[in-house]
């Protein structure tokens, strides 16, 4: 067929007026790679599918259960896709590599099917697009590393940091935040692109790079709207299940932005331990559970003499309540009748739990040193192991 254009966007206007039909372009993520210009005006889905940039978790799970991406994945024609009541059909084609591999696909929408012509012209746009798209990203693959290279300049300090962050418009403070998996290591695909484009869509200036491991982000902004769009950002469905971030302290320059990632890095290591997805988490909120952590080592090396040890044998030899009670006890300041009332115990019940750590296990949490390191203790034991990762 006829050329398509030098770029994704004029594929698909060009293909948009063959078929008469709205065009996306998509990558084997479901990320939104073009769209023709009338794109937006098709259904609810169109729009939100466009403004996030993602096919949304509820229209990707419809997709799935009714088995249209296998059938991408395994088929080179024509598969119909129905999304629901109120929605159009979508006739997609699979873009693959000359490999075979998945690497995309073509979207139509249209309420009737497309007519054997149409359908032959979607086809045969196949290899066009697969080259645009390959193109595609080996630019962002560019676009990437250089990316990584001026947050690292950023974080390293220096003149270079400096002359990269008037560029950007981050001269001012900023703020630095960490995403990554909940578990393992593996870093979602597409992960820092997408959280990049949901700040640019949000008018936040940032700075968004693959960085050992995680999605570092630097940004400008207050500490509220940071917070506020990184949690919007949690909710969408490649983060709330897989991904948790932290966010560092605000600093007055991008000469100070270490502080803030190692804020940030703290931070993300106890979400990590804590193994909860779609959490945002700034340094404050998790400051004890950092300083818990920084002990861990040591009391490791103690832990048979701890207040917490001596609790615990008593428990497991008597089938007492002792740790249950502790917990509870400092969790409420030493409050005896709000502690009761959680466990739901008379007051006097605790009371003589509290007397029998003393006699018994040595346990006396009216001592400052003893529940500092019984909070400590029982912090991380909240938080669970080490990953294994």
């Amino acid at each position: 067929m006829e050329t398509l254009g030098d770029d994704l966007f004029e594929a698909a206007e060009s293909l948009a007026g063959s078929i008469d039909a709205p065009v996306t372009i998509e990558d084997e993520r479901s990320t939104v790679l073009a769209y023709s210009a009338d794109a937006q005006s098709v259904d609810d889905i169109r729009v939100d599918t466009i403004l996030a940039r993602q096919v949304p978790g509820r229209y990707r799970t419809i997709l799935t259960e009714a088995g249209v991406f296998d059938r991408l994945r395994r088929e080179s024609g024509v598969v119909y896709a129905d999304l629901g009541e109120g929605s159009v059909t979508r006739a997609v084609v699979a873009v693959h590599s000359d490999e075979g591999t998945l690497i995309g696909s073509i979207w139509a929408a249209r309420s009737e099917r497309l007519g054997e012509a149409e359908g032959q012209t979607l086809m045969a746009a196949v290899p066009q697009v697969a080259r645009l798209i390959l193109a595609h990203r080996a630019r962002s693959d560019r676009h990437g590393r250089l990316r990584s290279r001026q947050v690292r300049a950023i974080l390293d300090g220096g003149p270079e940091a400096f002359e990269v962050a008037v560029e950007l418009g981050l001269a001012g403070p900023v703020t630095v935040a960490l995403a990554a998996p909940s578990t393992g290591s593996d870093l979602p695909a597409g992960l820092a692109g997408a959280l990049a484009i949901h700040l640019e869509a949000r008018g936040v200036r940032a700075l968004t790079a693959e960085l050992d491991a995680t999605v570092c982000t630097v940004l400008a902004g207050p500490d509220e709207a940071v917070a506020r769009v990184l949690s919007m950002f949690a909710t969408t469905a490649r983060v709330r299940d897989h991904v948790v971030i932290a966010i560092g302290r605000r600093v007055a320059s991008p000469g100070e932005a270490h502080h803030s990632h190692q804020d940030a890095v703290r931070a993300l290591r106890v979400l990590r331990r804590r193994r909860t997805p779609g959490v945002v988490a700034p340094i404050d909120d998790v400051l004890a559970d950092i300083v818990a952590l920084q002990t861990e080592g040591l009391l490791g090396d103690v832990a048979e003499i701890t207040p917490l040890a001596r609790l615990l044998e008593h428990d497991r030899t008597n089938g007492s309540e002792l740790v249950t009670t502790a917990r509870a006890h400092l969790a409420h300041g030493g409050d005896v009748a709000a502690a009761a009332a959680e466990l739901h115990v008379h007051p006097n019940t605790l009371r003589n739990r509290l007397r029998r750590a003393v006699d018994r296990c040595g346990v006396d949490l009216t001592d400052t040193d003893t529940r500092l390191v019984l909070m400590l203790q029982l912090a991380l034991a909240t938080l669970g192991p080490p990953p294994s990762d």
